[in-house]
């Protein structure tokens, strides 16, 4: 019975401001999290794509070096690395030229800007 006779209206009244403050902070933090969350969402939907693939080119027996930016924003300073980096000789087998000092050239120094759904397109044989 003693219970009873200290819990008065007042001291409800405090318990349960006590429970709303701490409702009230967790809601804080929860909004905070899922705000900064929504932030790296967007930012990562919203970061270029640029993919670099070899593709046939079909009737031919070429090869295309294709550089693409697939993203939804514009790709900037995009450098082309070559591992294992591309040969030095400067003709082939057969006493023809060879691509790979155009490559060279084309890719030695960064592309300023590539707009989404641009693509570089090289062929090479």
């Amino acid at each position: 019975m003693a219970f009873i006779e200290w819990w008065t209206a007042e001291r409800a009244y405090t318990a349960l401001t006590g429970v709303l403050v701490v409702a009230a902070v967790f809601t804080v933090v929860v909004g905070l999290r899922q705000l900064k969350q929504k932030t790296r969402d967007s930012r990562a939907r919203s970061r270029p794509v640029v993919t670099a693939m070899l593709t046939p080119i079909p009737y031919t027996r070429s090869i295309a070096l294709i550089v693409r930016n697939d993203g939804p924003s514009l790709a900037r300073n995009v450098r082309v690395v070559f591992s294992p980096p591309l040969p030095t000789h400067d003709t082939v087998e057969d006493g023809q030229d060879s691509i790979m000092p155009f490559l060279r050239a084309r890719y030695s120094k960064a592309i300023p800007v590539l707009a989404p759904g641009s693509q570089l397109s090289t062929r090479c044989w």
